[in-house]
């Protein structure tokens, strides 16, 4: 008996302190000073192509994920659902979807408009001419220019890499060579875009280009303490080298709130969730009811 009432105290003890650590984590999910509500994140609108589409995260994902479910996931105050018009086909005319796309968004009135992604295929595609990138372009920054919200828009990226190893899900690359601006033509397409942004206090450019450039080396990406370690480059980006998986679409947003952060006062840090483990959790939840029942309905298929 003397050796039971030994052994239990200590279990005991144990057990309590496992509770209150568990309750203790759970009290820590939120930033301990969380804003009850910021203006910028009052009506968000995203527009853009594929990576704003959300293109192959339904199926990583088992539900209709898009990148727009992945901001909503990132921001600590509550906020409605983010108004998205995006499509993977954006390439074929970029510049009937982003008009359309530019109008619908600002009919919304947005707080904050993402537009990671709606400039990309203003400067990529089937152009003769690489000067014509650069005339097309101005007719992208013409209808981000229509907007007196904080903008985030993201730069160009060198996907020539996707156009020569990228494996889509055809088993051929996503894009082809000569849809990519040659290297000089995507220098002039950056420096354009740095150069428009900078003459507007509510535009900030997200450097996607320096992203992939960090992933192809094999460097490590860190946000504000969340991080990806060295050789990351399989977890964040699909085979075809072009599109994010749902982990570097995670990353892809938090890139972007950071800079916004970075860029305007009134935007606490508190303000977003700096924890790719918390945010993919939430975007699950979100989605739980759908991702049950398309597994299953894969079960029912599978008998």
């Amino acid at each position: 008996m003397p050796m039971l009432r030994r052994t239990a105290v200590p279990l005991f003890l144990f057990a309590a302190g496992l509770a209150t650590w568990l309750v203790a984590a759970a009290r820590q999910e939120e930033p301990a000073e969380a804003p009850a509500a910021v203006p910028a994140l009052e009506r968000i609108a995203l527009i853009g192509a594929s990576v704003t589409d959300g293109f192959l995260l339904p199926a990583e994902v088992d539900a209709m994920v898009t990148l727009a479910d992945v901001v909503r996931a990132a921001c600590v105050p509550e906020v409605e659902a983010p108004f998205r018009k995006s499509t993977m086909l954006f390439f074929r005319n970029p510049v009937d979807y982003g008009t359309r796309y530019a109008r619908a968004a600002r009919a919304q009135d947005p707080t904050l408009l993402i537009a990671i992604d709606f400039l990309f295929w203003f400067g990529y595609g089937f152009i003769v001419e690489e000067e014509d990138r650069l005339q097309q372009l101005e007719e992208g920054l013409a209808l981000l220019g229509e907007f007196s919200c904080p903008v985030l828009v993201g730069d160009f990226p060198d996907m020539m890499p996707a156009a020569r190893e990228g494996v889509g899900i055809h088993g051929a690359p996503m894009i082809s060579e000569w849809q990519v601006p040659q290297k000089e033509t995507l220098a002039r397409l950056n420096a354009r875009l740095q150069e428009w942004a900078d003459a507007r206090k509510n535009v900030h450019v997200v450097k996607l280009s320096r992203f992939y450039e960090r992933l192809r080396a094999g460097e490590g990406v860190e946000v504000r303490g969340c991080s990806w370690p060295e050789g990351c480059m399989k977890s964040l980006m699909d085979k075809d080298l072009l599109h994010p998986t749902f982990e570097g679409a995670i990353a892809m947003t938090l890139l972007a709130l950071d800079v916004l952060v970075q860029a305007d006062p009134a935007v606490p840090e508190s303000a977003f969730r700096w924890d790719k483990e918390m945010i993919r959790a939430r975007v699950l939840e979100a989605r739980k009811a759908e991702r049950a029942q398309r597994q299953a309905g894969a079960a029912r298929g599978q008998r």
